[in-house]
């Protein structure tokens, strides 16, 4: 879990704890129930013709969106990871707040936890030059 960027010594036990009663590798969308899991999903609010705005679920677990959201400010942020630096950069260029961006980037991170924990191997860090 700590190969992951933004997943230290502090939040790889909670997630792994919050993740591991959820976790099913078998699924066929089991990264997205993971990050339904987490609250992270998107919930429509829509009625007839009226289009509203998705917003954050946070039906889930609120232990494994903070540890998510947390592990994604430093992943895209501090340590700057291409790949999760770019998705953060594509949702500001789109107009996106800072705490949407880095949602996005939380998602992302935990579609990587998934795959992880279902392959049994740490994740390697693709350097893009």
């Amino acid at each position: 879990m700590q190969t992951i960027p933004g997943i230290g010594p502090v939040w790889a036990p909670t997630i792994l704890a919050e993740v591991l009663p959820v976790f099913h590798p078998e699924e066929k969308n089991g990264a997205r129930k993971l990050v339904a899991a987490a609250g992270l999903d998107v919930r429509l609010n829509e009625s007839g013709q009226y289009k509203g705005k998705g917003k954050m679920s946070k039906r889930g677990s609120r232990y494994l969106r903070t540890a998510a959201i947390q592990a994604a400010e430093v992943a895209a942020l501090v340590a700057k990871y291409p790949m999760f630096r770019a998705v953060y950069k594509k949702q500001k260029a789109k107009g996106k707040k800072h705490l949407v961006a880095i949602s996005h980037v939380a998602n992302k991170l935990l579609h990587v936890v998934f795959s992880v924990l279902k392959n049994q191997k740490p994740y390697e860090v693709h350097l893009i030059h």
